[in-house]
């Protein structure tokens, strides 16, 4: 059985996550989108699979994106290895409320693709707990995944990332 959503729901699915994630920039009147206040660059994801048996990759090895408008939100887009030794895309926002000393906690809200397993291998959007400590130009994402059955591999992820402005 095809489990591959039609393209007008994906369209849809889409649309709805970056409309979301755009929804917490515009409810902070200090934010603006034709300017962001740091961009930070990373070198992928590391992993820590809840089910070590299962051998997943865990160096998750790409290329991504942060753009911060405040200190509470940002874009991010990005590609990497997945889990499945894959190749995954990315794109969304994150918004980060909640400040507990040096750490911001919040969510990331964004679509993914290439996890065989989901949607066969398209676009998915997905919502994470995230936690974030920066120290001037060096910075760290945690990024708690969920098990999803057999489609999603749970996992700790810890994005590191350098800011270049």
């Amino acid at each position: 059985m095809n489990r591959t959503l039609p393209i007008s729901i994906q369209t849809c699915l889409m649309t709805a996550c970056l409309f979301s994630a755009s929804l917490s920039l515009a409810a902070d009147e200090s934010a603006t989108w034709s300017h962001p206040q740091e961009i930070w660059l990373n070198a992928g994801f590391q992993s820590r699979h809840f089910d070590q048996s299962a051998h997943f990759r865990e160096n998750n090895t790409g290329f991504g994106i942060e753009a911060t408008y405040t200190a509470s939100n940002a874009v991010v887009a990005g590609e990497f290895h997945n889990s499945d030794d894959q190749v995954s895309h990315y794109w969304g926002g994150v918004w980060k409320p909640l400040q507990v000393g040096p750490a911001r906690i919040g969510l990331v809200a964004a679509m993914f693709n290439g996890y065989p397993r989901v949607n066969s291998g398209g676009w998915f959007p997905a919502i994470f707990p995230v936690m974030s400590l920066e120290y001037h130009m060096i910075g760290v994402n945690l990024i708690l995944i969920p098990t999803i059955g057999d489609r999603l591999h749970g996992a700790l992820s810890a994005q590191f990332k350098i800011r270049v402005w």
